[in-house]
């Protein structure tokens, strides 16, 4: 067992998260379908000044709900807590934002956190056309928390395109997210009934690609990735209960999560990057059994 509160007191000083209405449980042909309807954009509605297409990726879609316009700022990483409202991130036309961080009980399809991307719409009608990051979570999710950290469009001198969001269930088999040279995917979103060492959800690569896959020995469980073309990447680093936290790269990089495993049973349940003394960490907490996590940092 693994548990401090000093470490949850670092871990909520490093992420950010936003949510929208959980997608419906669908088998692997629906899985399939919602991966073809993100990588559409004319079916989304999406602005011509919206990032391009990324290397070997489809061009990202703003997903059909809107927000009042307001401030497009980026504050650095952060989080989301049960009982808060969405939580605004940061400008989707500036930024790539993913998770670093999640927490809480995860019992069914209903108990979800998720960061997406939300048009801005006028009061008196009309959008905008602002898109923003925002993190949130599901109603039914006990003692919930995630985190979310984001980079520049411009990063390090190169200019990022992102991918649509790609999603994998139960029933799907692992869904190939393009090639993975200079290119970096991070989780965006996790649900479902995390009750065992055998569920998970999680990117990785494999012949020269990314994959997002997972395992669910109890049910329900679906994950979200996004991918964004990188200058340099580094991982897989590894986590899991009775383990310290894990030293992952310093803080001119920036590091999210790529994997989660475990029962998440509650409050005592985390899996979370953070950083600490100029360092990007890789740590967590438990009281129950088998969890574990993964990150990168680009």
């Amino acid at each position: 067992m693994v548990a401090s509160n000093r470490l949850l007191g670092t871990v909520s000083c490093a992420v950010l998260l936003t949510a929208c209405d959980l997608p419906e449980e669908s088998d692997g042909e629906g899985a399939e379908e919602t991966t073809a309807a993100s990588a559409t954009s004319e079916e989304s509605g999406e602005s011509s000044d919206a990032p391009d297409a990324g290397p070997d990726g489809p061009e990202l879609p703003v997903e059909a709900m809107a927000r009042p316009a307001q401030s497009m700022t980026y504050d650095g990483p952060g989080f989301w807590h049960q009982g808060e409202p969405t939580r605004y991130v940061a400008d989707a036309k500036q930024y790539f934002c993913f998770l670093t961080a999640v927490a809480g009980k995860f019992a069914g399809a209903s108990d979800y956190v998720r960061l997406t991307r939300v048009m801005h719409h006028n009061p008196g009608g009309g959008l905008t056309g602002d898109i923003s990051w925002e993190l949130a979570g599901g109603y039914a999710t006990q003692d919930a928390m995630a985190g979310v950290n984001c980079v520049p469009l411009l990063y390090y001198g190169v200019n990022l395109t992102y991918s649509a969001e790609y999603l994998w269930n139960q029933y799907s088999p692992p869904v190939d997210l393009g090639t993975s040279n200079s290119r970096i995917c991070f989780l965006t979103q996790m649900s479902g009934n995390f009750d065992s060492g055998g569920d998970r959800i999680e990117v990785y690569t494999w012949n020269g690609r990314w994959w997002l896959s997972g395992g669910a020995a109890s049910g329900g469980v679906l994950g979200g990735a996004r991918c964004v073309n990188t200058p340099g990447q580094a991982g897989p680093f590894y986590w899991s209960q009775g383990m310290p936290p894990q030293v992952m790269k310093d803080t001119n990089w920036r590091c999210g999560l790529t994997q989660v495993r475990g029962k998440f049973e509650g409050w005592g349940e985390y899996v979370g990057v953070s950083h600490e003394d100029g360092y990007w960490h890789l740590q967590g907490t438990s009281y129950q059994t088998g969890v574990a996590g993964a990150g990168h940092c680009m």
